[in-house]
């Protein structure tokens, strides 16, 4: 096993509305090991985006909040560095894909000049070898004459190569870990493809560490070796992607399972989880699931259930301890 680059422990993040306090993320333990690519999955308003800006401490105060827990990367606790401390820390040793481009990148600077602007900042580099750097990069990603791209401004760019200039923003000063928030809900599957393609190449060549924020468990799949599934702003099972699909364990990832079409699917309405996720301001008592799941019990609408341990790893949340 490889050592652990991020370690998660106990995180709880929240917003307050009109004096009403929300818990977006509850309780959320996890690891990401060196070289590592783990997929968070879940609907939305699972809390998967709110962790990982919370790993990246761009919680935005008074509003929000992370009120406790550790964050650990590479030895230190990232929730007690100063902000000018942690300012080196993104964009430097993590780095994240947002997931729309269009709206992430500056319309009003040229796409080299914004690679470019975090080499000068985390490499102290001139602004004539930041360009040239930025070109390099361009050319790393895959776009096509890069000297011209860097001169041409987001909207001159299609959606596939937007997404390009957003990889090559943050793996420009070669990050250890590699945030990626739905990196490719805007793309049609071929774009999206060649986007999965170079992400994974790229992490072989950097030996860098990805965390994957995604709803689409295709994705999950083809790019994860561990699994983390949420609902509802907590963890309800972890497990390594091969394990996942072949032996899950908690309801919500066995409906997740069953509502991916396969070309076994009978004819008609494909499988869906019954109901709405429910809202983080007015979460149900007991286990969050309890409403939507096809096997509640009575104790799952008061008990929180506590995790249950199998071998490598795999953990789940559910009174049952064993769902057939």
């Amino acid at each position: 096993m490889k050592p652990v680059l991020l370690d998660v422990q106990h995180l709880v993040t929240s917003f307050t509305s009109d004096s009403v306090k929300t818990v977006a993320v509850e309780d959320v333990s996890f690891q990401v090991h060196e070289g590592e690519t783990v997929g968070i999955v879940g609907e939305s308003g699972s809390g998967k985006s709110v962790t990982s800006m919370s790993v990246m401490r761009l919680i935005e105060a008074p509003s929000g909040k992370i009120e406790s827990g550790t964050i650990m990367f590479n030895g230190r606790n990232l929730l007690e560095l100063s902000e000018k401390e942690m300012q080196k820390v993104r964009g430097h040793e993590i780095s994240m894909i947002f997931q729309e481009p269009t709206t992430s990148l500056n319309p009003t600077k040229l796409c080299g000049d914004q690679i470019a602007e975090s080499i000068i900042i985390h490499q102290g580099k001139s602004k004539d070898e930041a360009h040239k750097m930025a070109v390099e990069m361009l050319r790393l990603v895959g776009i096509p004459l890069p000297e011209q791209r860097a001169n041409e401004y987001p909207h001159q760019l299609s959606g596939g190569m937007r997404q390009r200039v957003m990889i090559a923003i943050a793996l420009s000063c070669s990050p250890k870990l590699l945030i990626a928030d739905e990196p490719t809900t805007a793309l049609d599957v071929t774009i999206q493809a060649q986007i999965l393609k170079l992400m994974r190449d790229l992490k072989e060549k950097m030996g860098m560490s990805i965390m994957l924020i995604t709803h689409d468990l295709g994705v999950v799949a083809e790019m994860s070796e561990k699994v983390i599934v949420m609902y509802l702003g907590k963890i309800v099972e972890e497990a390594e992607v091969v394990e996942l699909f072949k032996n899950p364990k908690h309801p919500y990832t066995m409906g997740l399972m069953k509502s991916i079409p396969t070309l076994e699917t009978p004819k008609g309405k494909l499988y869906t989880i019954e109901g709405f996720i429910a809202t983080a301001d007015n979460k149900p008592s007991g286990c969050g699931f309890h409403p939507r799941c096809p096997y509640a019990m009575e104790i799952c609408k008061t008990k929180t259930p506590e995790f249950t341990y199998l071998e490598n790893g795999h953990r789940y949340a559910c009174h049952l301890s064993e769902v057939k």
